[in-house]
């Protein structure tokens, strides 16, 4: 599986474990900010179309736009447009709220329980729905929708607890692992790639794992680069200049003007990149976290984080 598998048994064990709920944090974040944007590019498809032409997405967030929908049949039935506007301010005010506590839940996980409770109310608001107004096709998306996002809510504020008695802040960056385990001094965010263990753990873990295999590192290039791509991370290292690019779906361990090492699938997974050159050895380690490292000699020489 590579140097982000196995390779060093549990000794990264709470990296992994720190990143996946730093990610089900950000994905219940995420999802409330598709939910808004959904909703809101519905309301304005009614106003412009109207009641009957049911033109708009498959999913909104139900009470903002069931207010723009009344405010908008009572106005049609009394011809007062006091209606209409009363249901786009309060459309307006509970889309807002959603995205004051998003913003503010970027540092306050507390922010995202707001939310959750928030989507809970709506959630229940579409089941009475389903009971005055009988069951269709697009309820049908509405559940699915809001269950999917009410869970991946609960995962989140989950999540955050769970990172509050690691002791990690809910804005913290993706952990980078480790292209070794000697990383001393190897610094990511201002705090160390490797965590302290207990040496007597470390030591049974040691003698309970077989040895890793040594990675294949690749001494010729297998072509000349075009100048095409997004540049991941490059340094300079030894005299040369060693880039790591993405094109399309292809990754790419330049050096020198040669690629030497590539991987090519559209959905990145745990990776690395390997080749030596001029004595050097140089490793690309991606996780499938989006966080990157590259080293030259065991020593690392650049790191990032990118989202897919």
């Amino acid at each position: 599986m590579g140097l982000f598998g196995n390779q060093y048994g549990n000794q990264n064990d709470e990296q992994y474990q720190r990143n996946m709920y730093l990610s089900q944090y950000r994905v219940a974040r995420n999802e409330i900010m598709m939910a808004v944007a959904f909703t809101a590019i519905n309301i304005v498809l009614l106003l412009i179309n109207g009641l009957n032409n049911g033109v708009a997405f498959l999913f909104s967030i139900t009470v903002p736009y069931y207010c723009v929908g009344y405010g908008m049949a009572f106005t049609n039935e009394f011809g007062s447009a006091v209606f209409l506007a009363s249901g786009i301010i309060a459309a307006l005010i509970m889309l807002g709220l959603y995205i004051m506590f998003f913003v503010l839940s970027k540092e306050r996980p507390g922010c995202l329980t707001t939310l959750l409770i928030m989507f809970s109310v709506d959630t229940l608001a579409v089941t009475v729905m389903l009971f005055l107004f009988g069951f269709d096709a697009s309820a049908l998306f509405d559940v699915l929708f809001h269950a999917l996002i009410l869970f991946n809510l609960v995962r989140g504020v989950n999540a955050a607890s769970k990172l509050k008695e690691l002791g990690v802040e809910v804005n913290h960056p993706f952990y980078v692992v480790p292209v070794a385990p000697d990383n001393a001094g190897a610094e990511r965010s201002g705090e160390p790639f490797s965590y302290p263990v207990n040496e007597d753990k470390e030591e049974r873990e040691e003698e309970e794992q077989p040895e890793a295999p040594e990675p294949a590192y690749r001494t010729e290039p297998d072509g000349e680069w075009d100048g095409e791509g997004k540049t991941r991370l490059s340094a300079v290292y030894n005299g040369s200049d060693i880039r790591v690019v993405r094109k399309f779906s292809c990754t790419a361990l330049i050096i020198d003007g040669g690629i030497y090492d590539t991987y090519d699938r559209i959905i990145e997974t745990d990776y690395t990149l390997c080749a030596e050159v001029n004595g050097v050895k140089y490793v690309y380690s991606q996780n499938k976290y989006g966080g990157a490292s590259l080293s030259a000699d065991g020593e690392i020489v650049a790191t990032g984080t990118f989202s897919f």
